[in-house]
């Protein structure tokens, strides 16, 4: 299968780090009162392969929503997406599922490697 990504949407591992680096500078102050373990604005999510698939059953594509509980703990939200753009939700397609509930770095990072340390 060819690439069919253009060059706007794959960047270099030193523009990852450098953004990665950037983002956690400005969520620095922000994630003081949180835990160390369990800081508000996370490093990262790990996107677990049976939760994309599960939605792309009845989708074309994935959108991550951020969300707030009522304790602050931030939450990443996925749905499905029609060829449209178009959200696929349990109101419209009682099939559609909006998942929650991913890993977070911290606390599960794998090993250090620039952009999540």
């Amino acid at each position: 299968m060819a690439n069919q990504f253009d060059k706007n949407d794959i960047v270099s591992y030193e523009t990852a780090v450098k953004w990665a680096k950037t983002w956690q500078g400005y969520v620095a102050p922000l994630n003081k009162p949180a835990p160390a373990d369990a800081p508000y604005f996370p490093k990262g999510y790990l996107l677990e392969r049976e939760k994309i698939e599960l939605l792309l059953q009845y989708a074309d594509n994935v959108r991550i929503y951020f969300g707030m509980d009522d304790n602050k703990v931030n939450h990443l939200m996925m749905v499905g997406v029609d060829k449209d753009g178009n959200d696929i939700l349990p109101t419209d397609n009682p099939e559609a599922k909006i998942l929650n509930n991913f890993d977070t770095c911290p606390t599960r990072c794998g090993k250090q490697n620039g952009i999540n340390d």
